[in-house]
């Protein structure tokens, strides 16, 4: 059973302790939404925050899947690429709302992200 459980998410401390964390977050986020008004904001935002947490453990398990092998053979090119899209926000950046100055952000099609957080990863 151990080794099946190290094969699936690799590093059980790791894994209990993103785990604990993850609960002490939703419980926090629970006991802040429980008010005496209710209010539609922070109303189901605890449900919302498990829902993303499903997703990141199905994440956390398919990046355990991955070898350093396809790491190394997709560093090089992924930097590249991140370069480029950095570069394309000088030219054709975008911003709206609070950061409607800010260049900082490209639009391909409905998606609007900002190259430097991919960068973050990549470097």
């Amino acid at each position: 059973m151990g080794n099946l459980f190290k094969r699936w998410v690799g590093d059980p401390a790791l894994f209990l302790a993103a785990l604990v964390m993850t609960s002490f977050g939703i419980a926090m986020i629970y006991s802040a939404g429980v008010l005496n008004i209710p209010s539609p904001i922070t109303e189901g935002a605890w449900i919302l925050q498990i829902q993303w947490a499903a997703i990141s453990l199905v994440a956390f398990v398919v990046i355990c899947q991955i070898g350093p092998r396809w790491i190394e053979w997709v560093a090089v090119p992924a930097y590249v690429l991140c370069v480029i899209l950095l570069l394309a926000t000088l030219f054709v950046g975008a911003g709206s709302g609070t950061a409607a100055g800010v260049r900082s952000f490209l639009e391909i099609g409905p998606i609007r992200f900002q190259p430097s957080e991919l960068a973050k990863l990549t470097t």
